[in-house]
């Protein structure tokens, strides 16, 4: 079963792996078809807290409610309990999903950025001294995947972390030869909406807002900002959701053979070029670089509203 799955890789580390176990009961799903089709996915600008990011996490517990999709999330206080459980589960047949601390994983350097931030891999088989782990979003700058085994010790210490959390897929039968088109169309068209109007809800900008805001409130402050501050708003660009959903959307924009897959497929690579100029910042803070990266940030966020209108209007006729 696994092997049917193991290396649909996704732009988000949990959806990823959901969505690699789902393709098995149904082959319209993947880790896109798992964020797009949960929340009423947004991305957003936090003022208060200076984050750029979205509700893509929170999408994928909501994308198994919504469908029914028995699971369990559970944490441990030590290993030999969870251990137990993984055991028992793989015996059941059921599948499992750990989280991990992403900054002590060691089979791609791109963790060593990560610190302490969560990672979720679908664990696979446990083996004296190892693990067999698939992980379907390796953040690189073309996001990759792993499959293979890693040390047990690794893998222990990155789990411990975390609370030794894992999530249990059950029963998921009720995806199984479910038509989902209608539902992934009508995600695609939500999600773009929202980024289009915009808006703002208590400290949280929204979409096109959201980009505008953050951009705003960078260029106030460049001049005095660490370089480490500024890399962290690279990685949050990259990472929390901001260029991960565009990927997700010409995912979905080429299945669906639209007419502007291609020229949203520039404005990632366009945004993709601005978090580099973003990093030469950080480490210059060259005024002739700050104005190259003012120029390109506004004139990609026009362009992009622009092909988001034409690619709307598409969906919908």
């Amino acid at each position: 079963m696994c092997n049917n799955s193991n290396h649909m890789q996704g732009y988000e580390c949990l959806s990823a792996s959901i969505g690699s176990i789902l393709n098995y009961y149904n082959k319209q799903i993947t880790g896109n078809e798992v964020i797009i089709l949960g929340s009423d996915i947004k991305v957003y600008y936090n003022k208060e807290d200076d984050i750029i990011g979205s509700n893509m996490y929170e999408s994928n517990f909501e994308f198994l409610n919504k469908y029914k999709i028995d699971f369990e999330q559970v944490m441990f206080k030590n290993k030999e309990d969870a251990l137990a459980k993984v055991e028992k589960e793989l015996n059941l047949g059921n599948h499992i999903i750990i989280k991990l601390e992403a900054g002590s994983l060691s089979y791609n350097k791109i963790f060593r950025q990560a610190n302490e931030a969560n990672h979720y891999v679908w664990l696979l088989k446990v083996n004296s001294g190892v693990f067999k782990i698939c992980d379907n979003y390796v953040p690189t700058r073309e996001p990759s995947c792993f499959l293979g085994n890693v040390s047990s010790d690794i893998i222990l210490n990155a789990w411990e972390k975390k609370s030794y959390e894992l999530i249990v897929i059950k029963n998921c039968s009720s995806i199984r030869n479910i038509d989902l088109k209608k539902d992934i169309e009508y995600g695609m068209k939500n999600y773009i909406k929202n980024y289009l109007l915009g808006g703002k809800f208590n400290n949280f900008y929204i979409g096109k807002d959201a980009i505008s805001f953050f951009w705003n409130n960078f260029f106030i402050n460049a001049n005095k900002l660490s370089k480490e501050k500024i890399i962290n708003y690279n990685f949050q660009l990259k990472i929390y959701g901001f260029i991960s959903l565009k990927r997700i959307l010409n995912e979905l924009l080429l299945k669906m053979n639209t007419r502007y897959s291609s020229e949203y497929k520039m404005i990632i690579h366009y945004w993709e070029s601005i978090c580099l100029v973003l990093v030469k910042y950080a480490f210059s803070h060259n005024e002739k670089t700050k104005k190259q990266l003012y120029d390109d940030a506004y004139d990609c966020m026009e362009k992009e509203e622009k092909i988001l209108q034409h690619i709307l209007l598409e969906i919908e006729n």
